[in-house]
């Protein structure tokens, strides 16, 4: 795959577009338009440049490469998935939905193909991998100012790096979930922090509004962040934290 080609998806086609050649930017060997309206609503890919496409009607396909059909299938998970993404050796896929996430096992785990990855051989009919539900707990979102409506939520990543976290967003609140956690089962070990303007910031402490651990996150930007909310604490200590 070249780097400088960027993926695309419209309502009912993949394509790569090279911002590179002149004329048209369309890589021809890389395209694929599908006789019925997929409603295609997000897509990514892998290190390697194997993609996962999601649509509103909340299904996602795993393919090789563009222009083929795809390996792997999974059928809809539920509402309308406005982002996804996966790890960069394309182990794990995470798929946002507005009020939850949804973590899935890309490895097969049975039959012919075991040891493979969705992206090169298909799960056997009987053996679909089970998506792990990402959510918050009400006792956490009834402190929220708004609905929890999530942005497309990512893997932390970075050169030779392993991801360790996936975070998104919900209106001023940045959420974080532990991956290594994650994959033990604990699908409530995430952290809920909450970003402020600095003046914004001083006015809160000093109304003793909220109070918690402040730090600087950069000496360039006067920009702090708030360790709100963790899902480990107790539902009493967050009362009397947010009270004092």
């Amino acid at each position: 795959m070249r780097s400088d080609a960027m993926l695309t998806a419209a309502h009912n086609g993949l394509f790569r577009i090279d911002p590179r050649v002149n004329g048209n930017k369309l890589v021809d060997s890389q395209f694929k338009q599908y006789a019925t309206k997929n409603d295609f609503s997000a897509a990514t890919t892998t290190e390697s440049g194997k993609l996962a496409v999601a649509s509103n009607k909340g299904d996602i396909r795993l393919f090789d490469a563009i222009g083929k059909n795809a390996k792997t299938a999974l059928p809809a998970l539920g509402d309308p998935i406005i982002g996804v993404d996966v790890s960069a050796d394309g182990r794990w896929l995470v798929a946002t939905c507005k009020t939850y996430l949804l973590l899935i096992d890309l490895l097969i785990g049975d039959g012919r193909y075991k040891g493979s990855l969705g992206f090169d051989r298909s799960f056997p009919a009987d053996s679909k991998p089970i998506p792990r539900r990402l959510q918050l707990r009400p006792e956490h979102t009834a402190y929220m100012t708004s609905p929890v409506n999530f942005t497309p939520a990512r893997f932390n990543t970075g050169p030779n790096e392993t991801e360790k976290t996936i975070i998104t967003s919900t209106g001023c609140y940045v959420v974080t979930w532990n991956l290594r956690r994650l994959k033990q089962g604990r699908v409530d070990d995430y952290q809920i922090k909450v970003s402020f303007a600095a003046r914004h910031l001083r006015l809160l402490t000093r109304s003793n509004t909220i109070r918690g651990l402040l730090r600087t996150t950069s000496s360039s930007v006067r920009t702090k962040t708030l360790l709100l909310l963790s899902s480990t604490t107790s539902s009493w200590r967050i009362r009397r934290s947010l009270r004092r």
